[in-house]
């Protein structure tokens, strides 16, 4: 059985695997010694340490677990067998090193011709990205806009009734914004203040329902800024953040 069947059709690693089929890869193999022959494809290893980097994955000793569980690390490597922490140790320390410039370059312009992701980093000329803590980050399109549909969701199920809790009237239109639930904290904190009510903090303090309900719009609010700013980013001419 392809291992390919098993992956849904609009999965970030299709997408992604798609784009690195695309680059040129000529300097990284030319990195590599004319005497001998590459046992491992290189342009396979990037495209594991890519996408390692998109799930969180920077060891080498969990990218090589992944490579054996991780059904998505799999498809990326074909019929390949899958390389120990050893190879990506050294694939990541000596052949990348003098090319990682070129190669990313060639991922990001493409994935931002795409309208694909968002830079959470920024281009310090045209080909190098900057990287935060040495780690490069992609926001991916569409899982954002899923992930910021469910949100909605629940807000517009949760946040009606907490304000109804203490008396207030909250609208729920086609979108919750986040200005919405700016005037729902406001109104909240006045509450706070007219009722005199302490908030504690700490481990074992016993919160009461309206601190509680408090920092549930905080939360809401700093999750939907951040898929506003998202969302900003994919509109307008690839601005880069």
């Amino acid at each position: 059985m392809d291992i390919g069947d098993m992956i849904p059709a609009d999965d970030s690693v299709r997408l992604l695997s798609a784009v690195l089929e695309r680059m040129d890869y000529s300097k990284l193999y030319a990195a590599y010694s004319r005497l001998g022959r590459i046992e491992r494809s290189p342009k396979r290893l990037f495209k594991i340490l890519v996408y390692g980097y998109m799930s969180g994955l920077y060891s080498s000793r969990k990218l090589e677990r992944a490579c054996g569980r991780d059904i998505n690390f799999m498809c990326l490597l074909g019929r390949e067998k899958a390389p120990d922490h050893a190879t990506l140790a050294r694939f990541r320390g000596e052949r990348l090193t003098e090319v990682v410039d070129d190669l990313f370059g060639q991922l990001v312009g493409q994935l931002a011709d795409a309208g694909e992701l968002s830079l959470l980093n920024a281009f310090i000329d045209g080909t190098k990205l900057e990287a935060n803590a040495n780690r490069y980050s992609f926001v991916w399109k569409k899982s954002t806009q899923s992930h910021e549909q469910k949100l909605q969701e629940k807000m517009k199920v949760e946040v009606p009734v907490l304000a109804e809790a203490f008396g207030l009237r909250f609208h729920v239109g086609t979108k919750i914004k986040a200005k919405d639930l700016k005037k729902l904290r406001k109104r909240l904190k006045a509450l706070q203040t007219e009722l005199g009510i302490v908030f504690v903090h700490g481990k074992g303090q016993r919160k009461t329902p309206l601190q509680r309900a408090l920092e549930k719009v905080e939360d809401y609010l700093a999750r939907q800024k951040q898929y506003d700013d998202y969302n900003h980013s994919f509109g307008g001419a690839q601005q880069l953040l």
